[in-house]
């Protein structure tokens, strides 16, 4: 088994504050009750034996809810695809300078809620496919390409810096990866789309375009960040990143995305500090022209299980409900 929609598991946290709350109402009413001790004694040892198991009934309808809300899977089918349009790689910077906050509230986080908005698109469209890569030192693929737009969404949710061990920023590399992950079969457009701050650590990004150039994948750039002040990237402790004693500045090296997407025919898109209108950008750049059609594939899908954990919710919370009913009516 696995869990689609990990997020959600944070809020786990209610189950002990939930039975802390109901520790701390039965011992408010056994401080009322002590006064009617004596021949009425054993009804209430038997009242508070109920209202422990009620509780639990309860608690643990609330943990098996939460559990659903995961989407628990298991189990695969396939399914036949046969897309039209185009195959897209989704290539994120998750280096450190992508935590600065001057596309607020951070440039990773602006760029994630981008790319949410765009599968939202993507997935009203139809037919067309996305795969996600993550890079920072090194390109780590995230989500091969698929037309499962929910798997995609999770992916991008739970993105971030710590997804990447080694540091840096090696954009070359990582459209290297994104040109191995599209689909060489079949006659349908191929694009890569490249979030980042642009600055590169040697990976000779422009000889990587030229390939992708060579192989007729357009190549679209969002530059992320202030490229005139720059802003310093958080570290550990509430603190700044600093070298040789002084505080480092990340800046966004426009120039170098810009030439990357004229020289496969895309687009650079300056985003900055502001919002990204990456939807926008697929209507009207990136999915305006697609053409063809994908070759008939089978996609890999999890099947989820979340009606089963909502009905054993369900059935806890009711026999919860339903004792305390029948000791309403046994006083």
């Amino acid at each position: 088994m696995k869990l689609l929609s990990v997020e959600w598991l944070w809020l786990l946290w209610l189950v002990p504050a939930l039975a802390l709350v109901l520790v701390a109402a039965r011992r408010r009413g056994a401080e009322r009750a002590r006064v009617f001790l004596g021949a009425m004694a054993p009804r209430l040892v038997r009242g508070a034996r109920g209202g422990t198991l009620r509780g639990a009934l309860a608690l643990s309808g609330v943990t098996v809810l939460v559990l659903a809300l995961a989407r628990p899977a298991w189990g695969v089918r396939y399914e036949e695809v046969h897309g039209e349009g185009l195959e897209m790689v989704v290539v994120l910077d998750v280096s450190r300078s992508m935590l600065a906050e001057d596309a607020a509230p951070s440039r990773l986080e602006r760029a994630r809620i981008a790319i949410e908005r765009l599968l939202d698109r993507v997935h009203e469209v139809g037919g067309h496919r996305v795969g996600l890569i993550a890079f920072a030192g090194l390109p780590v693929v995230r989500a091969p390409v698929t037309a499962d737009i929910d798997f995609l969404r999770s992916q991008v949710r739970r993105t971030g810096v710590d997804d990447v061990a080694r540091g840096g920023t090696l954009i070359g590399d990582a459209v290297r990866r994104a040109m191995a992950l599209l689909d060489r079969a079949g006659e349908h457009d191929r694009v890569i789309l490249v979030l980042t701050d642009g600055e590169d650590h040697e990976s000779f990004p422009l000889e990587a375009a030229r390939a992708a150039a060579d192989a007729g994948i357009r190549l679209f750039t969002v530059g992320i960040g202030d490229p005139n002040d720059g802003a310093r990237i958080p570290g550990k402790d509430a603190t700044f990143q600093r070298h040789e004693g002084r505080e480092v500045v990340t800046r966004l090296d426009e120039d170098t995305l810009r030439e990357m997407a004229q020289i496969t025919g895309g687009a650079y898109v300056p985003a900055g500090t502001r919002t990204i209108p990456l939807d926008r950008i697929y209507d009207e750049a990136i999915a305006g022209g697609a053409t063809g059609r994908f070759e008939t594939r089978r996609e890999r899908r999890d099947i989820e299980r979340f009606q089963w954990a909502v009905g054993l919710a369900l059935v806890l919370i009711v026999l919860s409900r339903l004792g305390a009913r029948r000791d309403e009516d046994a006083a």
